[in-house]
C-alpha cells in the first residue's frame, strides 16, 4: 500500500488543499499503521487491534480522531483509485472527540505580554509578530505566510490567506500598524538579503522567511520573561477570540475574523465566555449561593 502514498498526498495537497501541517500528520499516521501491519487488509480485525494499540499509548479523542481519519481518507482515495472495491463498513465511524475549552490568557497577562520591549537586535520584529498574533487572532501558518504586498498601512487593513487558501481581510489596531510601521522602517531592510527576492513580510537573520518554529520559541520565550506563565501561539489566537466575545462582539463576526468555515467551530469560544460569566456571578453575586 506504500506505493499510493505519493498520490493520496498529492490528492490532499492539490485537490484537497489540506494544510500542510495535517499533510504531515497523515503521512506520520499512515506510516504508522503500516508499519504495525505488514499486510494490511483493512480488516474488522485490524480495526479492533489498531483502536486497541491507540487506546492502549493513552491517546487523546482528538489524536485517535485524527488517526482514524488519517486511515479512512486513504481508503477512500483507494476506492476512488479502483484499488479496492468498497469502504468496510467498520472504518467509516470515529470515537467520539471530547470537547475541550480553549485555554486563553487575561487581558492584562495578554497585554502585558505583548507590550513588553522584547530584547534582542530585531526587537521591533518580534514585538510585530507577538502583536498581529494577539490583535489579529492569526494562525502561526497565516503569520509565516504574510506578505508585504498584503498590507495596507494606510487604510487599517491585512489581507490574509487562510486554510484551503481562503483569504480574509482585517482590521489593524493603531498599535499593530505601530509595531508593524517601526519593524518596517528599522529593521526589515536589514534581513533583507543581496540576490534573495523575499515579499514576506517577517525574515529571519539569513533573509528568509520566519519559521512556525520561531514563532512557537518566541511566544514561549515571550510568555516567560513576562511572567503570564507557558504560553502557546494559538493561546494568543484564542485570548483574540474570547476577549472579543467578552467585549460583546456578535459571534458570526468572530466567526469571519478568524476564518472558521462554520459557526460550531467558533462556538466553543463563546462556552469560554460562558464560563468566565457564571465564575464571575459566584464571586461577585451576594445571593448565588457560595461559601465566602
Amino acid at each position: 500500500m506504500r506505493q499510493y502514498l505519493p498520490g493520496f498526498e498529492r490528492f490532499l495537497s492539490v485537490e484537497q488543499r489540506v494544510a500542510r501541517s495535517t499533510l504531515s500528520a497523515y503521512r506520520s499516521d499512515l506510516l504508522q499503521y503500516l508499519d504495525w501491519f505488514s499486510s494490511p487488509m483493512f480488516s474488522a480485525q485490524e480495526c479492533t487491534a489498531y483502536l486497541k494499540k491507540l487506546t492502549a499509548r493513552g491517546l487523546s479523542g482528538a489524536t485517535m480522531h485524527r488517526k482514524l481519519s488519517a486511515v479512512r481518507r486513504f481508503l477512500w482515495f483507494l476506492h476512488r483509485e479502483g484499488v479496492i472495491d468498497a469502504i468496510p463498513a467498520f472504518w467509516q465511524g470515529n470515537p467520539k472527540r471530547e470537547q475541550r475549552l480553549p485555554k486563553s490568557l487575561s487581558i492584562a497577562k495578554a497585554n502585558a505580554m505583548v507590550d513588553l520591549a522584547q530584547a534582542g537586535q530585531f526587537s521591533n520584529r518580534d514585538h510585530a509578530i507577538l502583536e498581529l498574533l494577539y490583535s489579529c487572532g492569526l494562525r502561526v501558518s497565516e503569520c509565516c505566510g504574510l506578505l508585504v504586498s498584503q498590507l495596507e498601512l494606510g487604510m487599517g487593513w491585512v489581507d490574509v490567506i487562510g486554510k484551503g487558501d481562503k483569504q480574509r481581510r482585517l482590521p489593524l489596531g493603531a498599535p499593530a500598524q505601530g509595531a508593524v510601521k517601526a519593524y518596517l522602517t528599522s529593521e526589515r531592510h536589514l534581513l533583507v538579503r543581496e540576490g534573495y527576492e523575499c515579499g514576506h513580510l517577517f525574515l529571519n537573520r539569513f533573509g528568509r522567511p520566519i519559521s512556525r518554529q520561531f514563532i512557537f520559541k518566541l511566544v514561549r520565550q515571550s510568555g516567560a520573561v513576562a511572567e503570564v506563565g507557558r504560553v502557546s501561539p494559538h493561546m494568543l489566537r484564542h485570548s483574540f477570540a474570547t476577549h472579543l466575545l467578552d467585549g460583546e462582539a456578535d459571534i458570526r463576526y468572530v466567526q469571519a475574523l478568524l476564518g472558521h468555515a462554520s459557526l460550531s467551530t467558533t462556538q466553543i469560544y463563546a462556552h469560554v465566555s460562558r464560563e468566565r460569566l457564571i465564575h464571575a456571578y459566584k464571586r461577585a453575586h451576594p445571593r448565588s449561593g457560595a461559601t465566602s
